[in-house]
């Protein structure tokens, strides 16, 4: 039988209307997946660009004091809160992307230093003596894409996203930076 679907579910629905009536299954699921994703157009949320640069304050402040925690050999321990702070933050301003173009942020520029930064990171619990080193690395890949053209920063890596969304991107209007 049919159930009744709020259409306006923040995930989309996983059902879809056939003759009237409401059908649950896998290719509805997959539907309701590539819309949420990999949507069409961008999305916009009221307030993103507010809550980007809170977010980013956040996540310079946290990760400065980790940096320079390790950078003065401060006990590890007490560092924990800039490094929770730093993951969350930076969880947040992930977040705040895929909203706003789905998973093709992925091969978007700006996405693909994000995953190189998240890589050198990973690194830091099996080479820890070289963690400032790793540290700083990180934040020059940041300042380095930070100075890149936005052309560049939105640039799309993989020819199956659709080009429109370089053009998008660049001219959002409230959206993370």
């Amino acid at each position: 039988g049919a159930c009744p679907v709020n259409d306006h579910d923040i995930l989309g629905s996983a059902a879809v209307r056939t003759s009237g009536r409401n059908r649950w299954g896998p290719s509805a699921m997959r539907e309701s997946f590539q819309r949420w994703f990999f949507p069409e157009q961008m999305r916009f949320l009221p307030g993103a660009r507010a809550l980007s640069i809170a977010l980013r304050t956040l996540h310079l402040v946290a990760f400065g004091g980790l940096l320079g925690g390790h950078t003065f050999a401060v006990d590890p321990e007490k560092l924990l809160l800039s490094l929770y702070l730093t993951i969350l933050s930076g969880l947040g301003l992930i977040a705040l992307e895929i909203y706003a173009v789905g998973l093709y942020w992925l091969v978007l520029g700006k996405g693909i230093m994000v995953l190189l930064k998240l890589a050198l990171l990973l690194l830091i619990p099996f080479f820890w003596e070289a963690r400032v080193p790793l540290l700083l690395l990180v934040v020059g890949i940041a300042e380095r894409h930070r100075i890149q053209p936005v052309a560049q920063r939105v640039r799309v890596h993989d020819p199956r996203v659709p080009q429109q969304w370089t053009r998008e991107v660049r001219r959002r209007p409230d959206g993370p930076a």
